[in-house]
């Protein structure tokens, strides 16, 4: 036994160490950094940041803990990986303090900071600092019991937690609290008088605008309380809630403070800024509602949803919703246009649906639009490009992959593709030719160049600037301006942007002249405004600007001219986004001029394809080669043994049921674990020891969960060895294995494999009569016993979310599966089949909804459907099939202002009718019988059993520490249920209440 346990934990270890899973997955030859504070570990493809991080990383802690009043020094890892193409970062304390950041250019709607990387660490740190402002008593706890056991996790909230951070994020004029884009939801809420209340900010909210009120709600709220009432103050209010000195924040708010936080909230709302604009935006002369002229359209915007990314071609426009649909609407014939309501557009038809769609633009003559989406049918989340043809609806991809924000480059009749591709903190412009077949089909898009900068400079959304011309938005450190690329002449352009501070998004040409010029639109910002709506012709010359003159509710997002004095753009909400129709000729403009800086880099043939130069063309290409100075090679056993010690055993003791087609368990509770992970969070390990004195056995188990970050590949395995005083008990193991694979747009295949071992003495999982008179649960059975079972799937579908609403899900899913058990021996005689082994099937479909019914926000009525059928699910049944409806469903979000400790979600009404076969007990490979037993349902010999119901649930949240999070939602739930066909022994009606049959 003592070898089998050393082989056993040994495998765990090595397991755990050595694998590279997660952000990491795919990564080799990790170095390191360390400094006085931080083990800055990093990938290759992450030097430069790493270097720019070590040299800064120890000058920001002791800023940040200097400002917040930290008590205790302390340091962690931080982990810089470049395979994810998706910018975002996180600190958590479990199982140790440990910061992980992926290192990648950031999209449009992040780029709030001259120094991006940097910016983004102080943001995480900033969790670090807060969460470990510990006093010497829970210093000594996090010492000798490990960083996880932090006390700030039952009274910090979300918004609490993302709301310093983004307040410490944006102390030096950057950050979201400066970029109006970020602050325009929270001045919507107050436009449009439906602010929320504190409670309702801490992170419980499921549906829009979900956890982004933590971060500018929060955010916002966390400045204006160090700006009022001063730092001192803050400090002692985060010391307070890290230390347990206090069960709640708003308790500990009152303590601090002096005042109710209800009261601080509404000075807070007071003292913000707001223009004098109606609420709604139709209001305004100039405005109107884009489907007013649509029949059975009014939905899309009544419903409100995510509209995004338009883009126009001289045949219509087109534009996402909710990251998955592609509309495009169709210019109206003007014989056909027959009143002024009519907005000259055929309805909105859906082209195709397509999985994490950002961004997409058709080229000038409508013929291809480039759709940029995320993909996670790999180990990591990339950035791809496709090609839609808009005539054969078909697709082409581009094989590289870290490229976004591409546009289709029309000239002659070339066609090229400009896509963003990064690297690292790298951001350039790549250029392809696409080759294309006498039918029109592309068959291949070659490199033909690629326009680089330097580390930390973003290019965004290149657009066709006509005559053979690229442009595109540019940042450097927080100035904006426009650059263009000539292909033919090469040539490079600059326009700079009128106003001082001045942030550019949602570039769109609106069409190209004889001369050269071409006229873009724009969403825009400068300080104390909302998004507005822009205009520039941009010439060699220079670049003739028009600016909207006046701010409007719901801002201007993603404008595009699609006639003459005509323009669709995307209006947020607080509650999501709307399609709108401005009429320009009736808009107030401001005008401005500025002179282009032309650049010619060298004299070319315009009948040649340019080969791109670039100032810094090795930099990139060597980013990875520079290792920074100080750096060594990544030992995994410096984090092997970091982790957190608690005091409480985890193992399980197990019992096989008397039919034999099960186990049952009790925990073993008298004991410690140990739980630790790489520096990266994945996999995630431990060991726990437990003890029951009632059972007088103890077990030993380990445990390793990991896996890719996206679906690709998940696993957990669990091993334990259990003892008690006769040696060797029992041994039970457990390996669960999953994986998901995107097919085309929308589709997946999956697979799933479930298996259990157990071997050996039973323990009893009930307590006996006479407990008291033996005081323990020792089995009297020493029968050792085996049991094994497998659960294996694989299933095809295409279920996916076709709106913002809770059960606006569409599609088909298929899965077959085989299960095996085997018992022996079994202890009830009474079962004679110690092994069972079938196949299954099971299909679902869901539909949105049946009637045509327009939902308001937040209300559901309109009967979105659910049906499944099963063959073979269990050894009773042969088959079961159900059908499920939401009758009537309303979003409440909401919290009380006295005692939020439960946030309330919604409301819903369900009905349901399930109904399911019974042929007699079912054996092995049934299956092959399936013929016999469809006869029998034929001839009336099977038996049925059916129930229909109606279920009424309300969901809350826990709106305490980090339970306030839409995962830890529970139903209160009362259900009234009618069979009529009973299975013997079950009652004709029956009453539920939260899981309990009342009668």
């Amino acid at each position: 036994m003592k070898r089998i346990f050393s082989l056993f934990f040994t495998v765990f270890l090595c397991t755990a160490v050595f694998s590279y899973d997660g952000i990491m997955a795919g990564q080799k030859d990790l170095r390191v950094i360390k400094t006085a504070y931080f083990d800055i570990i990093f990938a290759p493809g992450s030097s430069d940041s790493a270097h720019l991080l070590s040299q800064n990383a120890d000058r920001i802690y002791k800023e940040l803990a200097e400002k917040i009043g930290l008590l205790h020094d302390f340091r962690m890892p931080v982990v810089i990986s470049p395979g994810q193409d998706v910018l975002n970062a996180y600190f958590s304390f479990a199982p140790f303090n440990h910061i992980v950041m992926y290192d990648t250019a950031p999209a449009e709607r992040m780029a709030v900071f001259s120094e991006t990387f940097l910016m983004t660490f102080t943001h995480e740190l900033t969790h670090a600092v807060t969460y470990n402002m510990r006093n010497n008593f829970w210093y000594g706890v996090d010492r000798v019991l490990g960083d996880a056991l932090n006390p700030g996790a039952l009274t910090i909230t979300q918004a609490w937690a993302e709301g310093a951070a983004v307040s410490f994020e944006s102390r030096f004029g950057e950050g979201r609290l400066n970029d109006e884009y970020s602050m325009q939801l929270v001045k919507q809420a107050k436009i449009e008088k439906c602010f929320p209340k504190y409670a309702e900010i801490q992170g419980a909210k499921d549906i829009f605008p979900g956890s982004m009120e933590s971060y500018y709600f929060g955010g916002a709220f966390n400045a204006w309380l160090q700006q009022t009432y001063g730092m001192e103050k803050y400090s002692r209010f985060w010391y307070k809630c890290i230390n347990l000195q206090t069960l709640t924040y708003f308790s500990c708010f009152k303590a601090v403070y002096g005042i109710p936080i209800k009261r601080a909230w509404k000075d807070f709302v007071d003292s913000i800024e707001v223009p004098a604009v109606p609420a709604d935006p139709t209001d305004n002369s100039w405005c109107s509602s884009l489907f007013t002229g649509f029949p059975g359209s009014a939905d899309m915007n009544k419903r409100f949803s995510s509209f995004e990314s338009l883009t126009s071609c001289p045949s219509g426009f087109a534009f996402i919703d909710y990251g998955e649909a592609v509309y495009f609407c169709e210019k109206e014939t003007a014989e056909k246009i027959t009143d002024a309501e009519n907005t000259g557009y055929k309805k909105p038809r859906k082209l195709f649906l397509h999985s994490n769609a950002k961004r997409i633009v058709l080229s000038q003559d409508g013929l291809y639009m480039a759709v940029s989406s995320t993909s996670g049918a790999g180990k990591l989340p990339v950035n791809r490009i496709r090609i839609y043809d808009m005539k054969k609806r078909c697709f082409f991809t581009v094989k590289e992959t870290n490229l976004r924000d591409a546009a289709i480059i029309k000239y002659g009749k070339e066609y090229y593709l400009a896509a963003v591709k990064t690297r690292s903190q790298f951001a350039s412009v790549k250029i392809y030719k696409l080759e294309i077949s006498s039918e029109g089909k592309i068959k291949e898009a070659v490199p033909a160049g690629e326009i680089k900068t330097d580390f930390g400079e973003i290019v965004y959304s290149p657009f066709d600037a006509g005559a053979g011309t690229i442009a595109w938005i540019y940042k450097k450190g927080m100035e904006f301006s426009i650059c263009g690329y000539n292909l033919i002449d090469d040539v490079h352009y600059k326009w700079a942007l009128p106003e001082d501070r001045m942030v550019i998004r949602n570039i769109s040409p609106c069409g190209i002249d004889d001369s050269g010029s071409v006229c873009i639109s724009f969403s825009w910002t400068k300080p104390g405004t909302m998004p507005r709506l822009g205009f520039a012709e941009l010439s060699e010359s220079g670049a003739s600007y028009k600016l909207q003159d006046g701010d409007v509710s719901g801002g201007v997002y993603w404008p595009v001219m699609v006639e003459e004095g005509r323009t669709v753009y995307t209006g947020c909400f607080y509650r999501g986004s709307k399609l709108l129709l401005a009429d320009t000729a009736a808009m107030d403009f401001k005008s401005a001029a500025v002179a282009c800086t032309v650049e010619n880099k060298a004299e070319r043939t315009k009948a040649a394809v340019a080969v791109l130069p670039s100032h810094n063309a090795g930099q990139q290409e060597n980013s990875a080669k520079n290792e920074p100075a100080g750096t060594e090679k990544y030992n995994p056993f410096d984090y092997a043994f970091r982790g957190t010690l608690i005091p409480i055993g985890f193992v399980n003791t197990y019992a096989v049921n008397k039919t034999g087609d099960g186990l049952r368990r009790v925990m073993l509770p008298l004991g410690l674990s140990f739980i630790t992970s790489t520096p990266w969070t994945s996999p995630l390990w431990g060991v726990s020891l437990g003890y029951n004195p009632l059972t007088d056995s103890a077990g030993i188990m380990a445990r390793i969960d990991g896996g890719t970050s996206t679906g690709l590949f998940k696993y957990m395995v669990l091993a334990q060895v259990e003892f008690d005083n006769n040696s060797y008990k029992q041994t039970y193991e457990m390996a669960n294995l999953s994986s998901k694979i995107m097919v085309g747009n929308i589709s997946y295949i999956t697979f799933s494999e479930m298996f259990n071992f157990f071997e050996g003495r039973q323990s009893l999982t009930f307590i006996p009569k006479n407990i008291f008179k033996y005081g323990s649960l020792r089995n009297e059975d020493t029968t050792s016993r085996l049991y094994v079972s497998n659960s294996a799937s694989m299933s095809f579908g295409n279920i996916h979310k076709v709106g913002a609403g809770n059960y606006e899900n569409a599609g088909v899913a298929f899965s077959i599966y085989h299960n095996l058990q085997f018992s022996s021996p079994v202890a009830d005689a009474d079962f004679l089949h110690k092994n069972y082994q079938n196949i299954g099937a099971d299909f679902t479909v869901e539909i949105p909804y049946l009637l045509p019914i327009p939902c308001d926000y937040g209300m559901t009525y309109n009967l979105p459907l659910q049906f499944n059928i099963s063959l073979f699910p269990s050894r009773t049944f042969f088959m079961m099939a159900g059908v499920s409806t939401v009758l009537f469903s309303k979003e409440l979000q909401w919290a009380p202002d006295f005692l939020p400790l439960l946030y309330v979600n919604r409301f819903v009404v369900k009905s349901y009718y399930n109904g399911k076969f019974y042929d007699g007990r079912l054996n092995s490979w049934s299956f092959l019988d399936t013929a016999k037993h469809f006869s029998n349902l034929v001839a009336g010999n099977a038996k049925y059993y059916d129930e229909v119901g109606l279920r009424l649930s309300l969901s809350l949240t826990p709106g305490i520490g980090g339970l306030a999070r839409p995962m830890f939602q529970f139903d209160l739930s009362a259900a009234v249920k009618y069979r009529f066909n009973c299975v013997p022994n079950d009652n004709a009606f029956e009453l539920e209440i939260c899981g309990v049959t009342v009668f």
